[in-house]
């Protein structure tokens, strides 16, 4: 069971989306707000009507095992889906039709995908460390392979303009890489204690958001890796996160949905800025060793 609800009213859901027979994997809206799309344990990826709910518009089979996350382009065109069958598989959304298979070499689970913004690119993150990123039009060989985790890549995520690409895994670190031509490495965003479950981009490409075993949320500058703000009010491990377009506000799961606001989530610079505006007097040679190490 799936549900969509109005966040104005955010007690009772909305609509209810029924039809699964397995625990749904991942949730996903299309751009425009009007469908969503679920993943299930029980092999099929749905399409759904996001204001009316009912039965499943489209229904995806083909998966010879769970699924692990769906997601759909821009444009609301296609679909990609990630299996527990060591594949990945593109769909004409619209239709239900299988475009195309990607299966990685051995016995790899594909844990994660992702579109680029323009849909001419996809990503996958996979059980051997390793994420790869595919043209959606001729996926028959990776255009890049990235090293990058030393156990399961649990997330993958363009960044807004799709020149970079976001991983994280078992090792505790998130990355950014070139998703250009050499795929070099870029940042390596360090502070989890555990697994890195959930690694996002602000819609402006500004912030980085990532969740973990070690139950924290953490907000980052995208450009220079800077750490910014570290969420702790949650009750175990939180498997996803995001932030809202404004950058102001966190959501994230540990069993529960909660919401949270980041109006510190700015960078060393612009906090000193906004203390400087705000203070009633000038900081001591003390403090501004201790608070600003002058």
């Amino acid at each position: 069971l799936a549900k969509v609800l109005d966040l104005r009213h955010a007690q009772e859901p909305a609509v209810q989306l029924r039809g699964h027979e397995g625990p749904v994997s991942t949730a996903t809206f299309s751009a425009d707000g009007s469908k969503v799309v679920t993943a299930s344990a029980d092999g099929t990826a749905r399409v759904w009507d996001a204001a009316k709910g009912g039965t499943a518009e489209v229904v995806l089979e083909g998966h010879r095992a769970g699924l692990t996350s769906a997601t759909i382009d821009t444009a609301g065109r296609r679909i990609l889906t990630t299996g527990s069958d060591d594949s990945a598989r593109v769909w004409d959304a619209k239709t239900g039709r299988l475009l195309s298979t990607v299966e990685p070499e051995g016995n790899v689970a594909v844990e994660r995908g992702a579109f680029a913004a323009d849909g001419t690119r996809f990503a996958i993150g996979n059980s051997n460390g390793t994420a790869q990123i595919f043209a959606t039009l001729h996926p028959d060989t990776p255009v890049l392979t990235l090293t990058a985790s030393t156990g399961g890549v649990h997330s993958v995520a363009f960044s807004p303009d799709g020149t970079h690409l976001l991983t994280a895994g078992n090792d505790g670190n998130a990355r950014v890489w070139d998703a250009r031509a050499k795929g070099a490495p870029v940042l390596t965003l360090t502070g989890h204690v555990g697994s890195v479950f959930r690694a996002v981009y602000s819609q402006n490409g500004e912030r980085i958001v990532t969740s973990g075993a070690d139950g924290t949320v953490r907000v980052w500058d995208a450009t220079t890796g800077e750490p910014l703000s570290v969420l702790r009010s949650y009750d175990g491990p939180v498997p996803n996160a995001g932030i809202t377009a404004d950058g102001k506000r966190v959501v994230a799961t540990d069993g529960i949905a909660r919401i949270s606001r980041c109006d510190l989530c700015v960078s060393t610079e612009q906090l000193v800025r906004l203390a400087e505006v705000r203070s009633t007097r000038t900081l001591t040679a003390a403090e501004r060793r201790l608070y600003l190490h002058d």
